[in-house]
């Protein structure tokens, strides 16, 4: 798939690997749309990215409002036309041992890393199947398939996402939709 001129939104673009990823991607030229939950970061960002060829469009948020998330997508698409590349970038997870990690704690590592990026998904998949393809990237983590004693459910949040990823490249592998896991 080619990346200039090509609309990518990266979620968790605020810091570390989405960061990198959102400058990379304008420096090669794609139309970015970024997302995170601190807006001046993400201000800060756009006007970096400013320097090199294509369009920015920054939307501060979080993805584990449903709502959010999905007027993300929608807002993507009305501001571009389409949605060329999904990377369901934003994660977080807990160090602690599972048996000492509050329910709630536990519950809001699967809210962002696993339900916020089935709502992306689940938003993003109609609009490629019409534009007649797309991509979807889920970034992961090497403790989905070797857990840590001190992330248990980081490393169940990333079990899942491999699971849903595999199943997502299943079922729109016919429809000119790739969705890849990255293993960072």
């Amino acid at each position: 798939m080619e990346i200039r001129n090509n609309v990518v939104l990266v979620t968790g673009a605020t810091a570390g690997i989405g960061r990198a990823t959102a400058v990379a991607l304008a420096q090669k030229g794609a139309n970015v749309v970024m997302t995170g939950r601190r807006e001046a970061r993400l201000q800060s960002l756009a006007e970096e990215l400013s320097q090199y060829p294509g369009e920015r469009l920054a939307i501060a948020g979080d993805l584990c409002d449903e709502a959010f998330t999905r007027q993300l997508i929608h807002q993507t698409v009305d501001h571009f036309g389409h949605i060329g590349v999904l990377i369901n970038n934003a994660g977080f997870g807990h160090k602690s041992l599972l048996t000492k990690t509050p329910l709630a704690d536990i519950r809001a590592v699967f809210e962002l890393n696993v339900f916020a990026l089935m709502t992306a998904c689940h938003t993003a998949v109609p609009y490629m199947q019409h534009q007649g393809f797309g991509q979807i990237i889920n970034v992961s983590s090497i403790v989905g398939q070797r857990p840590l004693i001190d992330s248990g459910a980081y490393t169940a949040s990333k079990t899942a996402v491999n699971f849903l990823t595999r199943s997502l490249r299943m079922e729109l592998m016919r429809e000119n939709i790739t969705v890849t896991l990255v293993y960072p």
